[in-house]
């Protein structure tokens, strides 16, 4: 593997993009891995697949049509396994297309009221795209198994970090210390499969 790799990442997600530099620099402690978020002028890329691996290959598509240029894409989503597993690949855009991560938790809550149920089990998912080159691509998935609580707890992380509890754990996401989070979390998982098929 190059000790300099430099991979355009598919997201504008601040959150997303803290993430997975943190990851990189934690799994690969030998290599300049340089995460970049795509540039604004890109503009909106509409996920319009109905699975994860469809909305992870436009945007690594759409990426790397625009840069030429490896690309990491992924499409990640909470399910409730109880529920359908609800909302799935619609988790960034459950109360709404332009709504924020406040207003999908507290579409969830509100779910979850409605059906008398203030915790049960869920996961998180991700499906994570590398593509180094025009005609080819690698996909990498991993879960990470907890439950969904209407108590919500903790500032840090993001998306419906707060309203979840890893197996294992008494804390939710956003409670966990990031060092910590970021060698068991669903996106880490995928990422640490990654680089063991780079070779990192």
């Amino acid at each position: 593997m190059d000790k300099n790799m430099r991979i355009i990442l598919a997201t504008q997600n601040s959150g997303k993009l803290k993430e997975f530099s943190s990851i990189a620099k934690l799994a690969c402690a030998s290599v300049n891995f340089e995460i970049k978020p795509i540039a604004n002028d890109i503009g909106d890329i509409h996920e319009t697949g109905d699975n994860y691996l469809d909305n992870a290959l436009i945007k690594a598509e759409t990426v790397y049509a625009f840069y030429h240029s490896p690309v990491l894409s992924d499409d990640s989503g909470l399910e409730l396994i109880d529920f359908n597993n609800i909302p799935g690949v619609y988790s960034a855009r459950f109360a709404g297309i332009s709504a924020n991560d406040g207003e999908n938790r507290n579409k969830l809550c509100e779910f979850m009221t409605s059906n008398s149920v203030s915790s049960t089990p869920a996961r998180y998912r991700c499906l994570l795209i590398y593509k180094p080159d025009v005609a080819s691509y690698f996909k990498f998935e991993a879960i990470w198994d907890g439950v969904i609580t209407t108590d919500l707890r903790g500032n840090s992380g993001f998306g419906y970090d707060p309203m979840f509890i890893p197996n294992g754990f008494r804390c939710t996401a956003a409670e966990l210390d990031n060092e910590v989070k970021n060698k068991v979390s669903h996106r880490a998982k995928a990422l640490f499969g990654l680089f063991k098929f780079l070779g990192a």
